[in-house]
């Protein structure tokens, strides 16, 4: 887990797209 990817922060859990880009669609 965790709370940030590439300076970006994320709610723990983060979905990647294939090009490595966060997938703003996800949420839990």
């Amino acid at each position: 887990m965790f709370t940030t990817y590439n300076a970006t922060p994320t709610n723990r859990i983060t979905r990647l797209n294939t090009n490595g880009t966060i997938d703003t669609g996800f949420n839990i």
